[in-house]
């Protein structure tokens, strides 16, 4: 990568080489004609004359940041006899884009908490049923057909017979562990709402 610079201020790029888009860019920005070869794989810088140049680019290291609260500012250029050196800072990212990128984790995690399904006891041993939205829909639709009692295949070796009873009690405990993942999403929505840029950083999102 390259880039054309005028009064140590970059004019363009970086950018692969190009002679005639380099070319141009220098007639046109600077009124100077100047012929350049048409490669320059040993990335040399090339003197046009005092005031421009171009310099193949060194790029240096991105500070570490977090996206959620920072973004990278840059470049910004500092010029060697060999090289345009690139370099960024991190600095404070907008605090509604923040809470737009905490937002979205947040809703991420509250499906996974939503979906992590529900341990309910049946005759002294404890299953995990799925917390889906067609798990949940099955046991509504038992108790809404007056169903007494169901088989259902735990996994592929362990069946249960679950009673009317044992439906109702299934169904209120999915119904209340969404609502719970949701509540939880809620809550921490308004903490992210409330926040500032200087409080934004230390919200837990657990």
């Amino acid at each position: 990568m390259f880039v054309i610079v005028h009064n140590g201020n970059v004019i363009l790029g970086p950018m692969n080489w190009n002679a005639r888009r380099f070319s141009e860019v220098i007639e046109e920005d600077c009124d100077v004609s100047f012929e350049l070869p048409l490669t320059n794989d040993n990335f040399d810088v090339i003197t046009v004359n005092d005031d421009i140049k171009i310099y193949p680019v060194q790029t240096g290291d991105y500070p570490t940041h977090d996206y959620r609260f920072e973004c990278l500012h840059g470049p910004f250029w500092q010029f060697t006899d060999t090289h345009a050196v690139q370099s960024f800072t991190a600095i404070p990212l907008a605090i509604d884009a923040s809470r737009n990128f905490l937002k979205d984790e947040l809703a991420k995690k509250r499906w996974t908490k939503q979906h992590e399904g529900v341990k309910i006891t049946i005759n002294s041993v404890e299953y995990t049923f799925a917390t889906d939205v067609t798990t949940k829909s099955v046991f509504h639709q038992y108790i809404t057909s007056g169903i007494t009692s169901v088989n259902w295949k735990v996994n592929q070796d362990t069946w249960i017979t679950l009673t009317q009873t044992d439906i109702t009690n299934i169904f209120n405990a999915i119904t209340q562990h969404v609502q719970n993942a949701f509540d939880w999403e809620n809550n921490l929505v308004e903490a992210i709402n409330n926040a500032t840029t200087e409080t934004i950083t230390s919200l837990s999102l657990e």
